[in-house]
């Protein structure tokens, strides 16, 4: 439209390493590196907790509802927590995954996520980790 201004948003360093994250994870699952190797390949670009979180939390809360193909993108968040997510901090990316979802669906704001749908996403992730 002419004459209106438009805010454009701009990507972090954190946004970056993030996507960088969830890149690697998919690489690293999809050409069946071993867990070892994975996580090296995962730590080649950051071991911080808080972007492992994020990338994993993200995967996992956009794929469960089925944007993607679920068992493969919750091996994806597994290998992420595994190599040193927060998991303090997995609800919260887990939920913002979800968000974005909707938000995409919705083509606009949505309620928050389902508290029950966040909690039963962080079990299937967490489950057998331990």
């Amino acid at each position: 439209m002419p004459g209106s201004v438009r805010t454009v948003a701009r990507s972090t360093p954190d946004d970056v390493l993030a996507a960088q994250l969830s890149g690697a994870a998919s690489y690293a699952i999809n050409h069946r590196m071993t867990r070892e190797q994975a996580i090296a390949h995962l730590h080649a670009i950051t071991t911080r907790p808080d972007l492992l979180a994020r990338a994993a939390g993200i995967i996992a809360g956009a794929s469960k509802l089925g944007m993607c193909d679920w068992p493969t993108e919750l091996a994806h968040a597994r290998l992420l927590v595994a190599a040193g997510a927060d998991r303090e901090a997995l609800a919260g990316w887990i939920a913002q995954g979800i968000d974005n979802v909707q938000r995409t669906w919705a083509h606009g704001p949505v309620t928050k996520p389902d508290p029950e749908l966040v909690a039963a996403v962080l079990a299937e992730v967490l489950d057998g980790l331990d």
